[in-house]
């Protein structure tokens, strides 16, 4: 059975165009589908898939999570991020997070075709805007701190307001620990207080809290509140 490529994002026109330009133009079938991460598995699961194109501004998904799994489990698919907008946080989210290519939602047809073949081939491709953020990433001229992957996972549930000793319980490390991680964090970013930490998080997306609040400020109220 011949590899597919999977498109994995919340937006159903995006998602329907995307598929259809691949199977029409680019001769790239099976094009799957995915909505949520237990659709992605179950594609992942039922059929080759080589290339994953993910929306990483999922409302619902945690998908550096999600490419961090897939690089994990030495699946023979390799990942593409597809952003709306370039920074630096998003670059050094999706290196950290295994992508073998990242572009711009405003990226030619041309441009994400040779994308696909590139990491199929087992080679990496960023597309125009993005090379020149990664070789400045590279060569440690970017003024954005480079941060572990634990280090975002601390990030990540600081800026979602919990305690240390939430924070703690949840990732199996000591309150200290997670003190001397939030310290470290603040003297990489030249902030001194947690406040102005989250704010620079958020401002150069170093982290992917979206689907958090969404869910949080989209819940109605319970009747009679």
């Amino acid at each position: 059975m011949k590899s597919g490529v999977l498109v994995f994002t919340h937006r159903p026109i995006w998602g329907e165009l995307l598929c259809g330009y691949l199977e029409s133009s680019e001769g790239l079938r099976p094009a799957l589908r995915a909505t949520d991460e237990a659709e992605a598995w179950a594609h992942l699961k039922s059929r080759p898939v080589d290339v994953a194109l993910l929306d990483p501004e999922h409302p619902a998904a945690d998908v550096f999570s999600f490419a961090r799994r897939l690089a994990r489990r030495r699946l023979p698919c390799r990942s593409i991020f597809i952003c709306s907008t370039i920074t630096e946080g998003w670059v050094l989210g999706a290196i950290e997070a295994g992508a073998s290519g990242l572009l711009a939602s405003c990226a030619s047809a041309s441009d994400l075709g040779r994308a696909i073949r590139a990491v199929r081939k087992g080679q990496r491709y960023f597309g125009p805007g993005v090379a020149t953020l990664v070789s400045e990433l590279a060569s440690a001229k970017s003024k954005v701190p480079f941060l572990s992957g634990r280090e975002r996972r601390v990030l990540r549930l600081i800026c979602l307001g919990q305690t240390t000793k939430e924070i703690a319980l949840a990732l199996s490390l000591a309150p200290k620990t997670v003190d001397d991680i939030r310290y470290g964090m603040m003297a990489k970013t030249r902030t001194s207080r947690a406040t102005q930490l989250v704010r620079y998080a958020c401002a150069e997306r170093l982290v992917d809290i979206t689907s958090r609040w969404e869910r949080l400020f989209s819940t109605p109220p319970a009747a009679g509140k």
